[in-house]
């Protein structure tokens, strides 16, 4: 029993410790999340990835668009499109019974289908539109 009563201790202070670990990491996605939301030109976007879509934070600036996952830890965009080289592919579809709308974006290498509410939809056309002429 003298081994026993001297370990329990290690297993409350680990388990203390993972939980501070945790709570850590959800709050920095946390921060993170809200920082993405709150900056300008950003707006709720899901993004078809292998068939599946996928939740995230879309942002545009005065020559990027880009796309985040709203969970995870990572700084840096999953796509960045460069705003002079984007077409869109056709008009908004909507998607499924939602207010949604499907936006499909090309460039020179790749193409990419973002699911928008109609108002983001019309402002991401619009700033594509709207891009200053030039390579």
């Amino acid at each position: 029993m003298g081994q026993a009563g001297n370990v329990a201790p290690y297993f409350g202070a680990a388990a203390l410790i993972a939980l501070v670990i945790v709570l850590v990491v959800l709050l920095v996605v946390l921060i993170r999340t809200i920082i993405l939301y709150t900056r300008p030109g950003s707006f709720p976007a899901f993004l078809l990835v292998d068939g599946q879509w996928i939740s995230g934070i879309a942002e545009y600036g005065s020559s990027n668009l880009s796309w985040r996952r709203r969970i995870g830890l990572s700084s840096s965009p999953s796509v960045l499109l460069a705003r002079r080289n984007i077409d869109v592919v056709d008009s908004p579809e909507q998607w499924y019974q939602s207010r949604l709308v499907v936006v499909t974006l090309k460039t020179p290498t790749e193409s990419v289908s973002f699911a928008l509410r109609s108002g983001d939809a019309a402002g991401v056309i619009a700033w594509i539109d709207s891009s200053p002429p030039g390579p």
